[in-house]
């Protein structure tokens, strides 16, 4: 029959490798926690919009086009174009949009300034004036516009506009309004002059407008970084924008929210290898709330530029991140891990004294 002693062994050494168990499952866990505790990828916006509108621009009517972004423009006075009475303006028709007729249909409409009705139409449709205004394909979407004759009444502003023409990319582009420019007739103007213009279009990610409440949110953390990527199945692609080469990123306002002094908070992204991936780090100063995350992206040659808005949640880092005490000390998996090893360490040898003593008793 066994001693007493030796049944407390028998009862104890069951509850050492349990213990041994228990313990190194436990340290296994703290790797575990360890490995999937590492930083996870950063808070990303995908420019892939359902549905663009698109607006022709003017910059030499509204300002030259912006540093660091082709086609970026900031509008700005009107600024009339001089053009003689007599001459032509050449053009190249604005890129994602086609005439929906076999011609090109424009109108000049002459007027005293550029705020008063017009007093006198010009057009290459009968049905709209009598005044005919002729029109030269000259090939490679390019036309000439041969401009009237000074009659002593009308003008010295006009403005020609075109206007039968239907976005090219599908029905996921609208245009909206109607491709102008601002004109002003004098004697000592160039008899001949090139028209520029800058298509724009217009996305809202996540929802019909960035007012709304009900906006897809990505939040991040000020002062960590957040990535824009470009896929090339996006609808930014199709316009004619094949990276994030040339780009800007800012965050401003919502509609009816005061977080920011300033017109807006500047970006600076760096560019992955592809140029379809943007990073940039959210200054660590950015009040906490929601914001207005505006990605602009341009084609290489400046006429096409595309604006997507989309709704960021800037939140503030935590006071104490991962598992730090308030005093400053790691007390994650790193620090628990040896001293969890260490009771596994204490407890074996416990176990061996134990067995050791447990000879010596039935000896």
């Amino acid at each position: 029959m066994p001693s007493r002693t030796e049944s407390r062994g028998l009862v104890r050494r069951p509850l050492v490798r349990g213990g041994i168990v228990t313990l190194a499952a436990v340290a296994s866990v703290g790797l575990g926690v360890s490995a999937a505790g590492a930083a996870p990828a950063n808070p990303t916006t995908t420019l892939a919009p359902e549905a663009v509108d698109l607006v022709v621009d003017q910059p030499q009517n509204f300002g030259e086009m912006r540093a660091g972004v082709q086609g970026h423009h900031s509008p700005g006075v009107l600024e009339m174009i001089p053009v003689a009475w007599g001459g032509t303006v050449t053009f190249a028709l604005p890129p994602l949009l086609a005439p929906t007729g076999p011609g090109l249909e424009a109108s000049l409409y002459s007027k005293a300034d550029h705020m008063s009705l017009e007093t006198r139409t010009y057009s290459t449709d009968p049905a709209v004036s009598a005044d005919p205004l002729v029109v030269t394909d000259l090939g490679g979407s390019t036309y000439r516009v041969d401009l009237p004759a000074d009659d002593g009444v009308n003008g010295p502003a006009a403005r020609l506009s075109l206007t039968n023409l239907a976005p090219t990319p599908g029905s996921w582009s609208t245009l909206l309004g109607t491709p102008s420019w601002e004109l002003e007739f004098s004697a000592g103007a160039p008899a001949a002059v090139t028209l520029t213009s800058v298509t724009s279009a217009t996305s809202v990610l996540g929802c019909s407008t960035t007012a709304s409440p009900t906006c897809t949110v990505v939040p991040v953390t000020a002062g960590t970084a957040m990535d824009v990527v470009l896929p090339a199945s996006s609808r930014v692609t199709e316009l004619g924008i094949p990276d994030l080469g040339v780009s800007d990123f800012s965050l401003e306002d919502l509609p009816g929210s005061d977080l920011i002094a300033q017109a807006r908070i500047q970006l600076d992204p760096t560019l992955s290898a592809d140029r379809r991936t943007a990073t940039m780090t959210i200054p660590a100063t950015t009040k906490p709330g929601r914001y207005q995350l505006r990605s602009v992206a341009g084609g290489g040659v400046g006429q096409v530029l595309s604006t997507t808005f989309s709704v960021v949640e800037v939140v503030a880092p935590a006071v104490n991140p991962g598992l730090r005490s308030e005093t400053g000390g790691d007390t994650g998996p790193s620090v628990l891990l040896p001293v969890l090893l260490g009771s596994v360490g204490a407890l074996a040898v416990g176990g061996a004294v134990r067995s050791r003593r447990r000879s010596v008793v039935q000896g």
